[in-house]
């Protein structure tokens, strides 16, 4: 038993020894590197386990790596490669053109489908477009054939084209219908390549896009519209378009551009097959779906979207899926304008063919004239207005106004004289409102000054130079008999009591001016003209001198320093009473007491002088200047009132002498050209441009000079009346205007039962505007001829203008040529283009690749260390060695 546990031992321990010396080995041999210092047991095991730790962190970091690489392998990454190649030639690109209008007037004209398509495409008209529908001539009309058979003809479109320097033919142009309408996609059959850039290598277009044939429809723009594209696409020229006006050379270089795709899974790009294109294209693939969706949802498609067999399919059941193609050709374009010169007309279009192209500008301008349901009413309406003024013109004109004109005179003067009235009793008032403040208010102010005011600065330096020296006096010890002394203390405090005295009394009178002006009431009361002393509180305009107490800061601030000074003056002689006292008991008198009270003196005296000055003038006088000033401002307004009433009625009696000297024997040429238009208008007989020349004719411009002539004679002095009547009612504005504004009469508006002048100007205005308003009724009751005249000839400017107009259309010059006619050069720009690729960034070899060098950077291994690894596993490991004997 014994024997057997020692043999299991000795079993076990050599199977260890044969471990250990099969992983020396294999660290010894093996290419990772620093395996063997972990396998080595001679080493220290500290150092053995750093080195397997390091090992670790190392093959960690491999994981690491490798899971990061074949995580980016699986994102399918792309690069993109721009390649710009050079080619000898180029195949030059599809180019489809549109005009703006999608329909010619004359075509739509001539298939009866004028109106209809005016209906269609006119947003005020709409509502009516039922009735139209419903007609039967109309009822197997499709929106193709409408398009197709009214659309603007290539020969008259494209004026003229080369390609490369020769004229282009007949089937180079394709009609076809696009999401803008009837359009023209240039395509070469058999010429399409071009061998060197620049504009004479290249499409060349001249087109007209006939505005003179515009009419209502799908876009509003004018010029056209262009679309250079692929020569399999269908194009969308609506939605991808550019648009470009006329009157101008626009030079379009294309510039080639190739756009290869990768499939599924690096890329997006795929392709399949469509209902109604044969070709694939993203564009083309969401076109299909749309008409797709609509024959599925309304069975019907619109115009330009594909169909097979004039049909649609009954079900559908792919999704609208579009991705991208994996194979594309895009053009892009650099537009550049040009204007053309003033001397490009002449060289733009042949003589022969500007013969040809009038006769079509006639038929076109014709029949939109009468098709044009906008046009045609503007004639109308013009030859209407004509028709109408002329016939109120013919039978106002031999009226007699004279009845009509008495009847206004007798209404001028009666509103005239109570105009005059007016004025006269309110300048009466203002004269009576000056006597008032005058005599009532400023006389007072002079009564005062006479008795006390002038008193205070009287002769002041020679009274303080008196007080001076009696002080001093006072102060001497000269005097030896005390009766004289005593003599000259009492008188000069006398002196002083009596300008206290003065100043007191002053100090009441300015309260008393204070008080008048504050409140309105005369201090005295004198009688002026016809009016009893009992009137002159109510003529006292209260407002305004209570106005004047602080109409401005100077008014304020020189009425409170009076009020200042007079304080000052009292108390500076008191002082001065103080000293004489002082100076009479003890002599105890220094000389800068005198000359502090002095000084004091005079400044106030000084100031006192400038402040009751600025208070007489801003306060006292005030008022009185103001009044005079309203009155000569009131009597201006009143005699330039009676200037214009005068004019006025010279005026009336200017234009009745005139009407009596008028005759009327102009007419007869105008019921002639008028008989013509109505023919016209009625059954269209005739042509509207011989008819404008007839009415534009030498006869006619003498009919409208005489006519003119007369009709100025009678509206000149219509329009002084009127003129001056107006100027009138300004006046009067203005005189009411002052009367009821003028708040200082309010008063005496009131007493004197002027209960008029108490209104609101709004009301007086309201007031005297109807009573104006209903004479002006009257001139123009009476004006009848002159602004019925004026009408006329208005009218008559106005058709002459339009058939001016008319005619003008005719012009075949710049105007024309810049309206309706444009240049487009297309070309390479350069014999290159751009060739851009995605190709894959990343493949199973790149990953396999870093992956080695992973292993060859972490453990400084490669594949073949994998292969060491598992020999050691599998041979020495696993399977079971012969023993040696």
């Amino acid at each position: 038993m014994k024997e057997n546990k020692e043999n299991e031992g000795t079993e076990s321990s050599e199977k260890r020894i044969k471990k250990d010396k099969y992983l020396k080995e294999f660290g010894d041999q093996t290419s990772f590197h620093g395996f063997r210092y972990v396998t080595e047991r001679s080493q220290l095991t500290i150092r053995r386990l750093l080195w397997f730790l390091l090992i670790l962190a190392c093959f960690g970091g491999l994981l690491f790596q490798i899971v990061d690489r074949v995580a980016y392998y699986y994102g399918w990454p792309v690069t993109v490669n721009v390649v710009v190649n050079y080619n000898n030639t180029l195949q030059f690109p599809a180019v489809t053109i549109c005009n703006q209008n999608a329909f010619k007037a004359s075509l739509a004209a001539e298939n009866g489908w004028y109106e209809l398509i005016d209906q269609m495409f006119s947003s005020h008209r709409t509502q009516g477009i039922e009735k139209y529908i419903r007609n039967s001539m109309y009822e197997n009309i499709s929106l193709e054939t409408l398009y197709l058979n009214t659309a603007h003809e290539r020969e008259d479109f494209i004026f003229r084209c080369s390609w490369k320097g020769i004229p282009c033919k007949q089937d180079d142009f394709d009609k076809i219908l696009t999401d803008h309408g009837v359009c023209f996609t240039w395509s070469s059959k058999d010429n399409d390549y071009v061998s060197s850039p620049g504009v004479e290598n290249g499409l060349k277009l001249k087109l007209n896009v006939e505005q003179y044939e515009y009419m209502p429809g799908p876009h509003n723009a004018a010029g056209i519209k262009i679309l250079i594209h692929d020569r399999l696409e269908i194009p969308m020229v609506h939605a991808l378009g550019q648009a470009m006006s006329t009157g101008a050379n626009v030079f379009t270089s294309v510039q080639l551009m190739k756009v290869v795709n990768l499939p599924s899974p690096h890329g997006v790009c795929s392709s399949r097959e469509l209902n109604f294109i044969d070709r694939y294209s993203q564009g083309d693939c969401k076109l299909d779906c749309l008409s797709h969706t609509a024959a599925k949802m309304c069975g019907c498609r619109h115009i330009y979207m594909p169909s097979k067999n004039d049909d649609f399919p009954s079900r559908y059941e792919e999704d609208c899926n579009c991705p991208v193609p994996c194979k594309s050709n895009a053009y892009h374009s650099e537009i550049s304008y040009a204007s053309n010169s003033k001397f490009a007309g002449k060289k733009f279009i042949s003589k022969n063919f500007t013969e040809i192209l009038i006769n079509k500008l006639k038929d076109a301008n014709e029949v939109t004239s009468r098709m044009d349901g906008d046009k045609f009413q503007k004639f109308k309406d013009l030859y209407t207005n004509f028709h109408t003024k002329l016939s109120v013109l013919e039978i106002k004109l031999l009226e007699d106004l004279t009845s009509l004109l008495s009847v206004l005179k007798v209404r001028l003067s009666a509103s005239f004289n109570h105009l005059r009235s007016v004025c006269t009793w309110k300048k009466w008032l203002y004269r009576y409102q000056e006597y008032v403040v005058l005599k009532n208010f400023i006389r007072p102010r002079d009564a005062f000054e006479e008795s006390n005011i002038h008193i205070i600065s009287l002769a002041f330096n020679e009274y303080v130079l008196t007080i001076e020296s009696n002080l001093r006096s006072l102060n001497s010890t000269v005097f030896l008999d005390t009766s004289v002394r005593e003599f000259l203390y009492q008188q000069t405090v006398d002196k002083l009591l009596n300008r206290q005295e003065i100043v007191r009394r002053s100090q009441i009178n300015f309260a008393q001016l204070g008080t008048a002006y504050r409140e309105g009431v005369g201090i005295f009361n004198y009688t002026y003209d016809y009016a009893p002393r009992s009137h002159n509180d109510y003529a006292v305009p209260v407002y305004l001198l209570k106005e004047s107490l602080s109409h401005n800061k100077h008014a304020v601030k020189f009425t409170n320093r009076l009020e200042y000074c007079l304080n000052s003056t009292y108390d500076i002689l008191t002082y001065f009473k103080e000293l004489v006292d002082k100076t009479y008991a003890s002599r105890n008198l220094t000389e800068e007491d005198i000359i502090q009270g002095s000084d004091d003196f005079r400044s106030v005296m000084g100031s006192f002088s400038f402040s009751k000055a600025v208070t007489y003038y801003e306060v006292i006088e005030r008022p009185y200047r103001i009044l005079q000033q309203r009155y000569l401002e009131f009597e201006k307004i009143c005699f330039s009132a009676e200037t214009d009433i005068h004019t006025v009625e010279e005026a009336v009696d200017s234009l009745t002498e005139t009407i009596i000297s008028f005759n009327n024997t102009y007419f007869e040429p105008l019921h002639l050209i008028s008989s013509v238009i109505d023919r016209y208008l009625s059954n269209f007989d005739g042509e509207k441009l011989v008819i404008g020349k007839q009415f534009l004719s030498g006869q006619m411009k003498n009919c409208e000079r005489d006519l003119r002539n007369v009709l100025q004679l009678i509206l000149k002095d219509d329009s002084d009346i009127s003129s001056e009547l107006n100027k009138v009612f300004s006046s009067h504005l203005e005189i009411y205007k002052t009367i009821v504004n003028d708040r200082d009469s309010f008063i005496y508006y009131n007493f004197s039962k002027h209960y008029d002048y108490l209104k609101t100007f709004e009301d007086v205005k309201e007031i005297i505007d109807s009573n104006y308003t209903e004479l002006q009724a009257m001139i123009t009751l009476y004006e009848t001829v002159g602004e019925d005249g004026t009408a006329f000839l208005q009218s008559f400017t106005y058709l002459k203008e339009y058939f001016s107009a008319y005619n003008e259309m005719m012009d075949i010059n710049n105007e024309f040529i810049k309206e309706n006619f444009m240049q487009l050069d297309l070309y390479y720009k350069q014999m290159s283009y751009e060739e851009i690729t995605q190709q894959k960034a990343y493949d199973s070899f790149a990953l396999i690749c870093d992956i080695g060098g992973s292993m060859g950077l972490f453990l400084g291994a490669s594949l073949l260390s994998w292969c060491e690894i598992l020999d050691l596993f599998i041979i020495n490991l696993m399977l079971p060695r012969k023993r040696p004997q």
